[in-house]
């Protein structure tokens, strides 16, 4: 029985999420934007899933306003994005992710606001996963594995 979390489109299998989510097998690290407004979060996705060259965190944001200025200077792979920031909110970020810049990169909501209205609100609007931060850290880091090596990775 899947959660509430779960998606019966999103693909269980990390490798084939990698294709799911437009995600190619490349050579270089997969580029990293983490939306997020605690340091200590920031600090421990950071070590997560950036333990091997495959992934590079790029840059972060703690507001909504800093976290669309960097989605335009700088063209990423992946967003790690929370919805509560300390000024905008995350469902601003991922609209103007799809609305409002050249590429499409891979939207993971990775948030405390887990109720059934916010991440079908999320995945209407684009978001490629829905997770939630007391539950899901083990999850996002197989699938930011899969991501940055999608035909090497055994779930």
């Amino acid at each position: 029985m899947m959660s509430a979390l779960e998606s019966t489109t999103v693909p269980r299998d990390v490798a084939d999420a990698a294709v799911h989510n437009r995600v190619t097998p490349r050579w270089e690290p997969l580029r990293v934007l983490l939306v997020e407004d605690s340091a200590i979060i920031r600090e421990h996705l950071i070590e997560a899933i950036a333990t091997t060259g495959r992934v590079k965190v790029i840059g972060y944001a703690d507001t909504e306003s800093r976290a669309v200025e960097a989605l335009q200077e700088n063209e990423c792979d992946v967003i790690i994005l929370d919805l509560g920031l300390a000024e905008g909110n995350g469902a601003e970020v991922l609209k103007s992710a799809r609305s409002e810049i050249d590429y499409s990169p891979v939207v993971v909501v990775f948030t405390n606001y887990t109720h059934a209205n916010s991440r079908k609100q999320m995945m209407k609007m684009g978001a490629d996963y829905f997770l939630s931060k007391s539950e899901d850290f083990d999850r996002l880091r197989r699938i930011m594995q899969g991501l940055a090596s999608p035909h090497d990775v055994d779930d």
